[in-house]
């Protein structure tokens, strides 16, 4: 059952990815930041890192105590994809209501 946890929290950190995707999109909407002169974010530290990381912690708060690393764990990941969903949805919503500087 632990290991259907590393797909899960993979999705979480992809979650996150697309977050900052879209904040940074949000970001340089507000400050009028022209197409060609945009900038973007780095996914490499923390997708592959965070993922196992958190794994790894499960792994050892298991041996620990029996089932409490995976709860926590998923716990902690699943309030976070909730915040995650949660952001995303406002870039959004944000994106769809402001119109592009390339636009005007």
């Amino acid at each position: 059952m632990r290991w259907l946890l590393l797909p899960a929290l993979f999705l979480v950190w992809l979650t996150w990815l697309f977050a900052a995707v879209l904040e940074r999109a949000m970001s340089n909407r507000r400050r009028n930041v022209l197409s060609s002169t945009r900038c973007g974010i780095s996914a490499f530290p923390a997708i592959p890192l965070f993922p196992v990381a958190g794994f790894a912690l499960c792994v050892l708060l298991d041996e620990f105590a029996v089932g409490w690393g995976s709860a926590l764990v998923a716990g902690a990941h699943g309030v976070l994809e909730v915040v995650l969903l949660g952001s995303v949805f406002r870039s959004v919503v944000q994106l769809r209501s402001t119109a592009p500087p390339d636009a005007a």
